[in-house]
């Protein structure tokens, strides 16, 4: 098994901190569409912002901290080489950057894959859950993944995935996704 799936991924307190900030970007976000030829590019619909344009000092915010923090730490390493020795090449990973993501309203990702060698996707929502949707599909591992709140996925950048189409009930209610991107850097 090439990918490390986890449910339940940050700890109560931590979910509460990436909530807040959730709150705090959702404000800074730009449309995917307002940009034709990075829409064109990535395939998809939808909002985000990079994590570092926003903060050029990690220190201010809980999620890039706890990247640095806990995802780069040897308890979680050693626990994703264990579980898949193509990991092994993340303890080589000596650059990283992160995306947050908001699809509603059919907002979704086509098939791609991405520039990085490893892809870590974390997936929010407010409770309830008031959108359907939102699943991650990679075809090359014949596996589709509901969107479920604090669940985690990695897996090698270079496997194709997308996310299918995000139908909301209500305004605001739709699904956020985290992506750091990990890779080396000489």
């Amino acid at each position: 098994m090439d990918y490390i799936l986890v449910d339940g991924f940050l700890p109560q307190e931590e979910l509460n901190k990436t909530m807040k900030e959730i709150d705090f970007l959702h404000g800074k976000m730009h449309t995917i569409e307002d940009d034709e030829e990075t829409a064109k590019a990535v395939s998809a619909t939808g909002k985000r912002v990079w994590l570092e344009e926003v903060y050029k000092d990690q220190y201010y915010s809980d999620i890039l901290r706890y990247k640095n923090d806990y995802i780069k730490g040897e308890a979680f390493i050693s626990y994703i080489v264990k579980h898949s020795p193509c990991m092994r090449q993340f303890l080589d990973v000596n650059w990283s950057s992160s995306l947050l993501s908001y699809y509603e309203n059919t907002n979704h990702y086509k098939t791609h894959y991405d520039k990085s060698l490893f892809t870590m996707l974390m997936w929010f929502y407010k409770e309830p859950k008031e959108f359907t949707g939102g699943e991650l599909v990679l075809p090359e591992v014949g596996e589709t993944f509901d969107c479920i709140n604090n669940r985690m996925i990695m897996f090698p950048s270079w496997y194709y995935h997308e996310v299918k189409p995000v139908k909301v009930n209500k305004p605001g209610m739709g699904r956020y996704t985290i992506t750091h991107f990990f890779n080396i850097r000489p």
